[in-house]
């Protein structure tokens, strides 16, 4: 509540601030645009933002294809051609394709509804 009341005494068009965010549906850049006045100063913000959502994404792409993989004994279907590990990059890239797969199906979902 704290947090509101100080932002809504920091920003001189609260109206209009809340009106472009709306239209671009991400307030935070906007509402650090308005804030700051710079684009540049809002990009420099959101970074300690972006670089966690990035490392965050990382993790539920690998944890999920690691039990893929560790699946390997015909728990799942077809269980031989998902623990094949690529000899490259030395990580169970079919296992990560599959899991990235119904990421993407589950945040279809997320977005139709």
């Amino acid at each position: 509540m704290a947090i509101c009341v100080l932002g809504s005494l920091c920003l001189d068009q609260l109206v209009h601030c809340i009106k472009s965010a709306l239209k671009k549906l991400q307030p935070t850049p906007v509402i650090f645009k308005h804030a700051l006045g710079t684009s540049v100063g809002a990009f420099c913000l959101m970074i300690p933002l972006l670089v966690p959502g990035l490392i965050c994404g990382i993790g539920c792409v690998t944890a999920p294809s690691r039990c893929t993989w560790a699946f390997r004994d015909g728990c799942i279907p077809d269980s031989g051609w998902w623990k094949t590990v690529h000899k490259k990059l030395d990580i169970p890239f079919n296992a990560l394709v599959l899991d990235m797969v119904v990421e993407i199906c589950l945040g279809l979902i997320y977005f139709g509804s």
